[in-house]
């Protein structure tokens, strides 16, 4: 069911948010699919601009390097005690690094 109002997308998408350990995210990893944002950007509020379209912030978020493809080579030098957390937004997941340092 989809939202009415953006209150209700944002309460659907935080619901929706979960944290996984950085070696059950490798398991299903797809470096075409996954979207790495950087830790100053926040999840929910940048997956409401994919869902709403918001092509000129998403490209102001990609051009400044904060939202970008992280190649499947950036996960493997995590410590194992990284946590990810993510939220899929069709068709992609967004993901940041709750813990430990990105590569």
């Amino acid at each position: 069911m989809k939202p009415k109002t953006e209150e209700g997308l944002r309460a659907l998408l935080e619901q929706s948010t979960q944290t996984i350990s950085i070696n059950d995210f490798k398991t299903k990893y797809d470096e075409e699919l996954y979207i790495f944002l950087e830790p100053e950007l926040k999840i929910v509020e940048t997956a409401v601009l994919i869902v709403k379209d918001d092509t000129t912030s998403i490209q102001t978020h990609i051009d400044s390097g904060s939202l970008k493809k992280l190649p499947t080579a950036g996960l493997e030098s995590l410590p194992e005690e990284t946590q990810v957390k993510f939220v899929i937004v069709q068709p992609y997941t967004l993901f940041q690094l709750v813990s430990g340092e990105k590569s």
